[in-house]
């Protein structure tokens, strides 16, 4: 009896013992899987984390963050020249054709490089230069000449004879057919309200700002080139033809008005080279005289100067005196009685090579300052008293040289390339340009850029704000 009681308590404890032993296997043991990856969206505001499940631990993986935090300043120069660059433009008025808004269209996703400084420039500006738009009608080609009014819209004709009347930005205001036969460059009033345009082979008109046709005149034989106007408001007009030649002198009101050039060479003197003067005079050079004409043709003065101070100019400022530029490269300002008031002789260790330019080209900036070009390429600005301010040295040969309405000078080179100088004589940043035609002539735009034809096309070089701090 002893023996089956031990028996069946022995039983008991090992089935208590077994229990014991599952119930804490059930506890302690964690249920047996594969490995998963719980990934979280991308988010800028919210960094990612990896939650990794393992059949003995919890693993939180964390990105290593950065030893730097990203600059504050990339996004907002991104969106400033998003939005300061210009875009392209594609109007209603002229559907198969879109103006190009920049040099290189970068695509939007693409960030576009910086503009390379221009080899002479010191930072000091706080402005660059740059293509802000070029156009040309669909199947004719821009005559080189053009005139641009103070509020910036742009008067150019075409091969077939149409005048367009573009604004700054590029936009077709109006198209006027002025002549199927073609017609001449335009040339405006001087309050740049009438517009006059000679239709060929011999009809000025005048038309308004909005291309109505205010009057027409017909001259003796066929224009040789545009009419120019007057800043007092006549209008003249060369014309030749049949063994005949001659120019005509209109009033704004289309009447025909006395004028005969006295004491003229054989051959007539072209309208480039004819220059107004604020007495209301018309200055024009024969060989080494310098004329002074009334505006009815009757001459009023007359200088006899040495052919050898007459390298470069004349060129007339406000005052009424002007300035010539010698074969030594001496800059000398006359008044108006043609007396010599002082003379610039540059003090440039190569001053006396005359590799440089053909030409000595003079412009005087609006605020009076005097910029001309002497030999080795050498950029000089003096104030009105003949005192230096400062001197630069060009790269190439210039061949034309002319101011901006802001006072920036823009030069031509003889290699057909664009540069710019600010008030201080430093080189301004300009983006990459295209090689000139060299017979271009360059127009001042209203807000201070510059425009031209090249190959039929107009191009428009605008101001750009440099917010790059460079």
């Amino acid at each position: 009896m002893k023996f089956i009681l031990m028996k069946i308590f022995s039983v008991a404890l090992m089935l208590l013992i077994g229990a014991e032993f599952l119930t804490g296997c059930q506890v302690g043991a964690a249920p047996v899987s594969s490995s998963t990856q719980t990934f979280q969206p991308p988010s800028s505001s919210a960094l990612r984390s990896t939650t990794v499940e393992s059949t003995s631990q919890t693993i939180i993986q964390t990105p290593t963050l950065p030893s730097q935090a990203p600059s504050t300043t990339a996004a907002p120069e991104l969106t400033a020249s998003a939005t300061t660059s210009p875009t392209p433009i594609t109007l209603q008025t002229r559907p198969t054709s879109a103006l190009v808004a920049s040099a290189t269209n970068l695509p939007a996703t693409q960030e576009k490089p910086a503009p390379t400084p221009a080899p002479q420039s010191t930072g000091a500006s706080t402005y660059r230069f740059h293509l802000g738009w070029n156009w040309k009608p669909v199947e004719q080609d821009l005559l080189s000449r053009f005139v641009i009014a103070n509020d910036g819209s742009i008067y150019i004709t075409d091969t077939t004879g149409i005048l367009y009347r573009l604004s700054s930005r590029g936009d077709i205001l109006w198209r006027q057919q002025i002549s199927f036969a073609g017609a001449t460059p335009a040339a405006l009033s001087p309050n740049g309200l009438q517009i006059y345009i000679i239709g060929k082979p011999n009809t000025l008109f005048a038309l308004n700002t909005e291309a109505d046709i205010l009057w027409e005149f017909t001259l003796p034989q066929d224009a040789s080139g545009g009419p120019i106007t007057a800043p007092w408001g006549d209008i003249y007009a060369h014309w030749a033809g049949s063994g005949r030649e001659g120019y005509t002198r209109i009033s704004s009101s289309g009447r025909e008005m006395p004028f005969h050039l006295e004491a003229m060479l054989d051959q007539p003197i072209p309208f480039d080279q004819w220059i107004f003067t604020p007495q209301g005079k018309i200055l024009i050079q024969e060989s080494s005289a310098l004329k002074f004409y009334q505006p009815d043709g009757r001459l009023a003065d007359s200088c006899a100067i040495p052919h050898e101070l007459l390298a470069g100019g004349p060129i007339v400022d406000e005052s009424g005196g002007y300035y010539t530029v010698s074969s030594r490269n001496e800059l000398i300002a006359w008044d108006g009685a043609c007396q010599e008031r002082w003379r610039f002789a540059p003090e440039t260790q190569d001053a006396a090579d005359s590799s440089g330019a053909v030409a000595h080209p003079i412009v005087v900036r609006p605020d009076g300052i005097v910029i001309y070009t002497g030999a080795g390429n050498w950029l000089y600005a003096l104030n009105g008293d003949g005192k230096l301010i400062w001197q630069t040295k060009v790269d190439e040969g210039i061949r034309f040289l002319t101011a901006g309405k802001r006072g920036d000078v823009f030069i031509y080179t003889l290699a057909g390339l664009l540069r710019a100088y600010d008030k201080k004589g430093e080189q301004i940043r300009m983006d990459e340009l295209p090689i000139l035609d060299t017979s271009t002539p360059l127009v001042m735009t209203a807000d201070g850029g510059v425009a031209f034809v090249r190959f039929g096309e107009l191009w428009v070089i605008s101001l750009l704000a440099d917010h790059s701090g460079t």
